[in-house]
């Protein structure tokens, strides 16, 4: 119930649409919905809301320099297998974080996140995460 007091305490909020529609108290359906939600968690001190939407890919949310809010929308790359979707959620603000502060670009960022969560989920367990290294890098950046 104090869940705005919590979450203000976070620069970057990552949540997926199950856990956005409980706060929101209602579906993250549209991207007006998506749009006043995020407002809201931004108003209360964050400043990027990432919002995962499964094979659906990704939204991140922030208020731009010139104060508007602006939406990045990201496909989900293309999955052959699934496997285990045990973490992606976890791997994907793993992967956001990295990317970002490794460019300062939230675009790229949202992207690298989406691709490394999308290959997370072609594996299954922790005894295939070695495998991790050898798809992120193949040419063709699809999971297998």
């Amino acid at each position: 119930q104090d869940w705005e007091s919590w979450l203000a305490c976070a620069d970057i909020v990552q949540l997926n649409e199950v856990e956005g529609a409980l706060l929101a108290g209602g579906p993250l359906k549209s991207d007006d919905v998506i749009i006043s939600f995020s407002k809201q968690v931004i108003s209360n001190g964050s400043s990027i809301v990432l919002v995962t939407r499964g094979a659906r890919g990704s939204q991140t949310i922030f208020f731009n320099e010139e104060n508007d809010i602006e939406i990045l929308k990201n496909k989900a790359y293309p999955a052959k297998s699934i496997q285990d979707e045990t973490g992606c959620g976890d791997v994907f603000l793993v992967g956001f974080t990295w990317n970002y502060l490794q460019t300062g670009d939230l675009a790229q960022a949202s992207r690298f996140a989406n691709r490394v969560a999308s290959i997370n989920c072609c594996l299954r367990g922790i005894d295939e995460m070695s495998r991790f290294r050898k798809i992120l890098i193949q040419k063709d950046q699809s999971p297998p």
